[in-house]
């Protein structure tokens, strides 16, 4: 790809990448009916450790008492402080949200955080573990850094709607998963560095990244997910509530690289139910793709794509795998046909080695120069050497679009419902790369040097 810059280190959202989000952010504050009216200054109210006032003109001690009194669009301002546990009561918010924020300048963490209410967004802090519980409408996350140690870090659970985490960091603790999604609707996960996930000695738990147990719509897009204990990221539909609407997007996925008795995950993603549709993630591990589970995957990078051998030839016909580089149990004759498509068999090479366990800040899973998957959406070649056709044409005819247009997504130059740019906000020059990550060389070709 011809370009000017190339950034390594595939860990939080970059400059252009965050402004996407925070422009996100800002317009589900300004949604609907009127709060604040247009043009004046939301109204501030106050909170701090042992306030005892109104939360107007002195600050009151809890965020739901300055959140229950604030109309739609004002702001929360916490002042530096520890506080304990959080509780958001249910409440109906028509119109802007309400934004929780530190005060300028202050360090706030809070404990655990439960959040009923609608409309309201919590940013810029360090908090304990989060629960977006059952009535929780148009309310999330932003820029948080969950400390879990010993409890799940995030749970979204059945009934919650439009909810959202980005930009956030929910990182180490043990025996725990890090993020369970329970049966939410329309709900964003974005930009968020999650894992570092292990097993305490002697311990028997079942540790991933990130559970979808039950979902309608879900996207998963630009986050980083790596080494937690058993599986990275497991979709099953384990309350029989079902999994739909469910879409990966530029992510990068790692599973325990050097395996150990702390982390010993033999797949990187678990996929036990169908449908769900994955686009330009990297993949550093195997994906396991069970018998009754046909997926939609197109221009990924895998370490291996694995479907049970009780049903092989079913599962990998009835999947649509187009434009993909990676290894596979699929027999060539099916893999090369319609609608499987323009598949390149081999292995990316990586700024980092996919073998080694990732540092605390996660893998960097940047293409390097010369690696196979650069420009090769499109123009890549079937298993049995044919030419692929690209996914673009054939969805274009079939009159599809990418799923939750509500959370901002666009269509890019590799077809209806792809992103415009890669992990890091780089912008995609077609042919594009295959997987999260647009190599782009600057000068002789050479990455430039994390900051």
């Amino acid at each position: 790809m011809a370009g000017s810059r190339r950034v390594s280190g595939i860990r939080t959202l970059p400059v252009v990448a965050v402004a996407a989000v925070a422009a996100l952010v800002l317009a589900l504050a300004m949604i609907g009916a009127p709060g604040t009216a247009a043009g004046e200054i939301p109204r501030v109210w106050h909170v701090a450790v042992g306030g005892t006032g109104d939360c107007a003109q002195v600050a009151c001690a809890t965020i739901d008492t300055a959140y229950q009194r604030a109309a739609p669009g004002d702001v929360v301002e916490v002042a530096a402080g520890t506080y304990p546990d959080q509780v958001l009561s249910p409440r109906q918010v028509e119109g802007p949200t309400i934004l929780v924020r530190p005060e300028a300048g202050a360090a706030v963490t809070l404990g655990a955080v439960v959040v009923y209410g609608q409309g309201v967004t919590l940013s810029g802090m360090v908090v304990g573990p989060l629960t977006l519980g059952e009535t929780a409408v148009r309310a999330g996350f932003d820029s948080v850094t969950v400390i879990a140690p010993d409890r799940q870090a995030l749970t979204l659970r059945r009934g919650s709607r439009d909810v959202f985490v980005t930009r956030s960091r929910l990182l180490g603790g043990a025996d725990h998963d890090r993020i369970q999604v329970q049966g939410a609707v329309d709900a964003l996960l974005e930009g968020n560095l999650v894992g570092g996930t292990t097993l305490s000695p002697g311990s028997t738990a079942h540790v991933d990244c990130l559970q979808v147990l039950a979902a309608d719509g879900l996207v998963v897009r630009g986050n980083t997910f790596f080494a937690c204990a058993t599986q990275t990221v497991l979709v099953q539909d384990s309350f029989g509530w079902g999994v739909q609407r469910v879409r990966f997007e530029r992510n990068v996925i790692q599973d325990c690289g050097q395996r150990d008795p702390a982390c010993s995950a033999v797949f990187a993603v678990h996929l036990g139910t169908p449908g769900t549709t994955w686009v330009h993630n990297t993949v550093a591990g195997a994906v396991l793709v069970l018998a009754g589970a046909p997926q939609t995957m197109r221009a990924n990078i895998f370490g291996a794509l694995l479907f049970d051998w009780s049903d092989l030839e079913r599962l990998c016909f009835g999947s649509t795998v187009v434009d993909n580089l990676l290894t596979t149990n699929c027999p060539p004759h099916v893999l090369g046909r319609r609608p499987n498509r323009g598949n390149l068999v081999g292995r990316a090479t990586f700024v980092d080695d996919p073998a080694a366990r990732p540092g605390p800040e996660g893998p960097d899973l940047h293409l390097q120069a010369g690696s196979a998957g650069i420009d090769a959406v499109g123009g890549g070649t079937t298993a049995e050497g044919g030419p692929g056709d690209t996914w673009a044409h054939e969805h274009h005819e079939h009159g599809e679009h990418g799923e939750h247009g509500e959370h901002g997504e666009h269509d890019g130059p590799d077809g209806p419902g792809t992103s415009a740019t890669d992990i890091d906000g780089q912008a995609l020059l077609g042919p594009a790369d295959m997987g999260a990550d647009e190599w782009v060389p600057v000068g002789d070709g050479a990455p430039t040097p994390t900051p």
